[in-house]
């Protein structure tokens, strides 16, 4: 496999009910929920879309009392140097670098307004972005000040931007790499009560049907299916255990 730093290429449900969040993930998006033997005698629950494609994974928090939540692991060249430039740059460092083996090494770290982010770089390189339903489209970060953190994440990482006039949803950042356009968006969080977060979107045909079926298995829908000129239709939802996370269906054609 081959490197893509500077994009996301991971994502992970940390709840405290795996079984449950398999459950109804694996209804919702077709994804199969594996639980895996790791190298040091740990069991981790690996997502996959398809056969042996793993796109992601589940755990348990590390600790009692940490509520749910989807978090999104960035291919970095250099995890401690990752770390350090977060640091530098305002944030702050939530663990010590450290390796998994057969897997790679690890960072994580929360930006200066307080989103958490895992550096990563995989031993042999990243996972594929697999397209399609079920996959990954998107990632977005909701922050209570979008200006603040694009020069956070330009600075940090080296990522390009370009500013997207959304209207009444005001200004929407695109991060981009090179030429190969954006890889991620950063917004104004829609109200004053959302923490600072990652937002994972998933590749969907259908929002409407997605999310009614969402509901019916025992989630809350946070944002119903709406549109998005040229973008798609998305919704967001809170799954049964907790952890929020957005679907999205691309335009037709």
């Amino acid at each position: 496999m081959a490197y893509t730093h500077n994009r996301f290429t991971w994502f992970e449900c940390m709840t405290p009910d795996v079984e449950r969040a398999a459950a109804f993930y694996s209804a919702l998006f077709g994804w199969t929920v594996e639980p895996t033997p790791m190298q040091d005698g740990s069991t981790y629950h690996v997502i996959t879309k398809g056969p042996d494609n793993g796109i992601g994974g589940m755990m348990k928090p590390p600790m009692e009392g940490i509520p749910a939540y989807w978090g999104s692991y960035l291919s970095v060249p250099d995890v401690d140097a990752a770390v350090a430039a977060m640091i530098a740059g305002g944030g702050n460092q939530l663990a010590e670098p450290f390796d998994i083996p057969g897997i790679g090494r690890i960072g994580v770290a929360a930006d200066a307004q307080g989103a958490v982010i895992q550096l990563f770089k995989g031993e042999t390189g990243d996972p594929e972005n697999l397209g399609g339903p079920g996959g990954w489209m998107w990632n977005e970060l909701w922050s209570p000040n979008a200006e603040d953190a694009v020069k956070f994440y330009t600075e940090t990482f080296g990522f390009g931007t370009q500013a997207m006039d959304m209207g009444p949803m005001g200004t929407y950042h695109l991060l981009t790499v090179g030429d190969a356009g954006g890889i991620a968006g950063i917004m104004n969080s829609p109200s004053d009560e959302v923490p600072p977060m990652w937002l994972p979107y998933v590749h969907i045909e259908d929002a409407d049907a997605s999310a009614a079926k969402a509901a019916s298995l025992g989630a809350e829908i946070i944002s119903p299916p709406q549109d998005i000129p040229e973008v798609g239709r998305f919704y967001i939802l809170k799954d049964p255990t907790g952890a929020v996370i957005a679907a999205i269906q691309p335009p037709a054609g």
